[in-house]
């Protein structure tokens, strides 16, 4: 099982409202990975009305641990142009795990993204027409397509060293109790590229990831459902 397939994906799925009104949040989801309770997720989101900058710590259960799981964290940041999301700077870390880091720095002009991969540079070139996000970008831009009703049908994504096209599917709402044990409506997407398929369920008021479920050949790779979110000043 590879750490670096399973928890950088894990980390980049959170919560926020149309690009007028985004707001600071701090939410926490528990993991599961492949059966195993892989410990828990944290991701702190700053927004400004032209800029965002989004932090996430995963700490990994001691079961975690023992397969080869450390600490991970993650940043990235960019700017907000009305709707449209425009990722400068991504930086993953796991700690004791060097060949695992990443970083990416987005040249907008030229259509490269300058990577480092472990301890790997590399010039990631790409289709003028269909600019890439990184993983927590994605998430953000596809967030505000929900909030405006207007969701895309695909999405341009680099992970690693590779530019992937997803097509993105909604499926029928699901009607789920809060933690209240009120009832509440919950929007689902697929997310899909050949025999990968990721679904991630939202709640409304505030819009929010509340569940994310990734398979491969229609088998599970990961979870996570949410534990707690906090607006934050």
């Amino acid at each position: 099982m590879a750490p670096c397939k399973l928890f950088p994906i894990v980390l980049t799925f959170f919560c926020a409202l149309p690009a007028a009104a985004l707001q600071n949040y701090r939410a926490t989801y528990h993991l599961n990975v492949r059966g195993l309770g892989a410990g828990t997720m944290v991701h702190e989101a700053f927004f400004t009305a032209t800029s965002y900058h989004i932090d996430t710590l995963a700490t990994p259960s001691l079961a975690a641990r023992i397969i080869g799981f450390g600490e991970i964290r993650e940043s990235s940041r960019g700017r907000l142009e009305k709707s449209r999301v425009v990722p400068q700077y991504y930086r993953r870390v796991m700690h004791g795990k060097d060949k695992y880091h990443l970083v990416y720095d987005f040249l907008e002009k030229r259509h490269e993204i300058k990577a480092r991969i472990g301890n790997t540079a590399k010039i990631l070139r790409y289709d003028a027409d269909a600019p890439p996000l990184d993983m927590l970008s994605m998430v953000v831009q596809s967030l505000l397509d929900i909030a405006g009703n207007h969701p895309a049908e695909r999405y341009t994504i680099v992970s690693e060293d590779d530019i992937k096209t997803y097509r993105i599917e909604r499926l029928p709402d699901e009607k789920w109790a809060s933690e209240t044990g009120a009832a509440m409506t919950v929007r689902v997407y697929r997310q899909s590229n050949g025999n990968k398929e990721t679904r991630i369920y939202f709640a409304e008021h505030p819009l929010r990831l509340v569940k994310l479920a990734q398979l491969k050949n229609h088998k599970s790779r990961f979870a996570l459902r949410l534990l707690d979110y906090q607006t934050l000043e």
